[in-house]
């Protein structure tokens, strides 16, 4: 079993703040707006076979989430399970959206 989190970029921010402990300085903070894969099935190296995952329910509070780019190990490659269907069948939630092109597992390939 690995413990391994995936999620999909959605945006690469920074912030410039300022800390006011009576120095005020300032400082950049770089985050990684993403959503999360909840994995669905993990298999070993000895299996063979690739793992699957899926996107947390929107209604999750936790589907969505920011983290610090530094924690990223690396990028992997996620392959649609055509075979499982799309998420939204081509209409996806709204245009602005982006999850049109959704489907319901992904293959991990790493």
């Amino acid at each position: 079993m690995t413990n391994i989190s995936y999620a999909r970029v959605l945006g690469i921010h920074h912030i410039n703040a300022v800390l006011s402990d009576n120095v005020y300085e300032s400082c950049r903070i770089d985050f990684l707006f993403v959503q999360w894969y909840e994995l669905i099935q993990n298999h070993s190296w000895e299996t063979h076979a690739l793992e699957r995952v899926c996107f947390l329910p929107l209604t999750n509070p936790t589907a969505f989430g920011f983290m610090d780019p530094g924690a990223v190990l690396r990028a992997c490659h996620i392959i649609p399970a055509f075979a499982r269907g799309q998420r939204n069948l081509n209409k996806g939630i709204s245009s602005l959206s982006g999850d049109k092109d959704d489907w319901l597992e992904y293959y991990i390939s790493r």
